[in-house]
C-alpha cells in the first residue's frame, strides 16, 4: 500500500507545471512562423487566382518583395 502512495505522490509531482524549455519554445515559434507563412501563402495564392491579369500581380509582388528586402534587410 506504501509503494502504490509513494507512486501517486511521484506522479503528482512529475505533472506539475514547469517552465518551458529552449526547444519548447523553439518548437512553438516554429509553429507560429509556419501557421503564419502558410495563411499568407494562402491568401497571395487566392489573390493570383482572382486577378485579371496575373503576369502583372506577379510583377507588382516582386517589387514589393525587394522593396520590402530593401528596407527591413535580408
Amino acid at each position: 500500500m506504501s509503494s502504490t502512495i509513494q507512486n501517486i505522490n511521484q506522479l503528482s509531482t512529475e505533472t506539475e507545471t514547469r517552465l518551458p524549455t529552449w526547444q519548447d519554445i523553439e518548437k512553438l515559434i516554429i509553429d507560429i512562423l509556419r501557421a503564419g507563412f502558410m495563411a499568407y501563402y494562402k491568401n497571395h495564392l487566392d489573390e493570383l487566382r482572382k486577378s485579371e491579369d496575373q503576369e502583372q500581380y506577379i510583377h507588382q509582388e516582386i517589387l514589393i518583395g525587394v522593396i520590402f528586402r530593401k528596407l527591413f534587410g535580408p
